[in-house]
């Protein structure tokens, strides 16, 4: 499910790829508790991911973008 905020009264059910990789992965640490981090770079779904005519996926490495994210964002 996507939603474009916590407000947001039309969520849409689709799927949605994103291509990607992880350039570091941290682990930050609070009393017993630890967090995954992972710095990736993805690529931007909108002018940098086509499909060809044989059904190929296309990734444009130009066109990315650099992100912080957590792993149970991920999953």
């Amino acid at each position: 499910m996507q939603l474009s905020s916590a407000k947001d009264k039309n969520p849409v059910v689709s799927d949605m790829m994103y291509y990607g990789y992880i350039q570091e992965i941290w682990e930050l640490q609070y009393h017993d508790l630890r967090f995954p981090l992972f710095k990736c770079v993805w690529m931007d779904n909108k002018s940098g991911i086509k499909v060809d005519g044989l059904g190929f996926t296309l990734v444009n490495l130009k066109k990315r973008d650099l992100k912080m994210i957590l792993l149970y964002w991920v999953v």
